[in-house]
């Protein structure tokens, strides 16, 4: 079985997110998605998640549940501290011998700066989803760039997300109205 790892903050999911795992489940030949959120990606070390981890968590189950070829890892989650795909990835090795890691070419201009990004190549097949053409990739890793997949981008991210739940501004057309129902009987994201 061929496994994509997608991992991310999903602060909060939305439809962009489940736009890419559509397309890649009806593009290539990976037969399951494992998605993760992260506990506190190193990113957001000193500008932590809006959204407490088990939240987001909770967001994503809500909005692919019905997604018979998704699968939830709450790997990070339960193993708190900063997440690391690296040692992430090295727990689901053990389950999965053939996995490949879903990074954005966005994500891919920073992939240097991960922990271990050698060792992340050794385990994985990165497969590099192309929402924008107009970056360019370092060399070191054009080479990446031969398992690549070409989506549709959808304009929504969830830092706009956010600002418009802040304004009390309509987000039915960004994410599902059951991560919304759990936003708002959370009282997340609303100050």
């Amino acid at each position: 079985m061929k496994v994509g790892f997608f991992g991310g903050s999903f602060d909060p999911i939305h439809f962009g997110h489940l736009n890419l795992i559509l397309e890649i489940l009806e593009k290539s030949d990976i037969d399951k998605i494992l998605i993760c959120p992260s506990n506190l990606a190193p990113n957001k070390i000193d500008n932590p998640h809006s959204a407490l981890a088990k939240d987001r968590l909770e967001m994503v189950r809500l909005l692919v549940s019905d997604i018979e070829k998704v699968s939830i890892c709450d790997l990070e989650v339960k193993r708190e501290g900063i997440s690391y795909t690296i040692d992430t990835l090295r727990v689901l090795k053990d389950s999965f011998s053939d996995i490949s890691l879903i990074i954005t070419n966005d994500a891919l201009m920073d992939f240097h700066n991960w922990k271990e990004y050698n060792e992340i190549l050794k385990i994985t097949t990165p497969m590099v989803v192309i929402r924008s053409l107009n970056k360019k990739i370092p060399k070191e890793f054009k080479g990446l760039l031969k398992n690549q997949i070409k989506i549709r981008q959808l304009e929504i991210s969830s830092s706009d997300i956010r600002d418009r739940l802040k304004k009390k501004l309509y987000c039915k057309h960004l994410t599902s109205e059951r991560v919304l129902d759990f936003i708002f009987t959370n009282n997340l994201y609303l100050k």
